[in-house]
């Protein structure tokens, strides 16, 4: 008797363990198939565009399943080298070398231009890090940046950029700083450095949770909305923006009703800015409309 409850026992649990796995399988063969469908359709389309496009589509659920186009060709960063640069503040505060409520004096030396707000403070004014850092992710704001730039230190951020696996990522002259530019010095990067920012602070992997939660949250204070959540409907989207000279660019965390996924696209070499701008908001309408559709 007591044997044929175990082996009833060990068949039941035998069937179990069948049908989670089955069901498992067929979850995750939804979603390969989704992707295979979301890389053919973005490629067709970028394949027609007139300029370089580079992406990277991962779901946040199976991290190993993206769709991408040259993850590792790097571009001019514009402000999108922010994200890295944020990675490199946490890692700094992680180490007890900053905190998020020190205070910095700004200046009117530390004012540059492009976008910002800070440039339309009465100055002096005294900021916290955390402060400076919503204004540098949210407004995209070049002052606060080039602030945030000058308390780590240069040297500091290329070798965080290194150990955090940023790999492609160079920091190599200020926000608006065009004098360099034209000597050849630039800021670069690649959509796969970025979506490892992402990636990182989605998963709490990168600090502790709090710091984590506080950098998803100023990301999804940005102010600029004519790339990736142009075309969806409103939700959480966590992103940012970049825009320079022959660039545009937008990367985040889309947190759709169907399930949380990472998209990153870069393009560059365009006629103009309104088309590059607009095939960014494309490829983010169709990664979200077949999301919608398959899951």
């Amino acid at each position: 008797m007591i044997k044929k409850i175990i082996r009833l026992s060990l068949y039941v649990f035998f069937i179990i363990l069948v049908a989670v796995f089955y069901h498992s399988y067929s979850a995750r063969a939804v979603y390969v198939n989704l992707y295979k469908d979301i890389d053919t359709e973005l490629s067709d389309i970028c394949d027609k565009l007139p300029f370089q496009v580079s992406y990277l589509i991962q779901d946040l659920k199976y991290k190993d399943i993206t769709a991408v186009r040259l993850p590792d060709r790097p571009m001019p960063a514009a402000s999108i080298i922010k994200l890295p640069l944020l990675g490199s503040v946490f890692k700094a505060i992680d180490e007890g070398k900053i905190s998020l409520s020190d205070s910095f004096l700004i200046n009117r030396k530390d004012i540059t231009g492009g976008s910002g707000v800070l440039k339309a403070k009465k100055l002096p004014v005294e900021l916290k890090l955390e402060e400076l850092l919503e204004l540098m992710i949210a407004f995209s704001d070049n002052s606060a940046t080039n602030k945030v730039i000058n308390i780590l230190g240069r040297e500091y951020i290329a070798d965080s950029f290194k150990y955090l696996g940023f790999n492609d990522s160079i920091l190599a002259r200020d926000m608006m700083d065009f004098s360099s530019r034209r000597k050849g010095i630039e800021n670069y990067t690649t959509v796969n450095d970025v979506s490892k920012v992402l990636q990182l602070l989605y998963g709490h992997a990168l600090v502790r949770n709090d710091l984590s939660d506080f950098a998803i949250e100023i990301l999804k204070k940005q102010k600029v909305r004519d790339r990736i959540p142009k075309y969806l409907p409103n939700m959480p989207i966590a992103h940012k923006t970049g825009l320079e000279r022959s660039v545009v660019h937008d990367a985040g965390i889309v947190f759709s009703p169907e399930g949380d996924y990472l998209i990153c696209v870069f393009t560059h070499k365009f006629k103009t800015y309104k088309e590059a701008k607009e095939a960014i908001a494309q490829i983010s309408k169709i990664v979200y409309e077949l999301y919608k559709e398959r899951l």
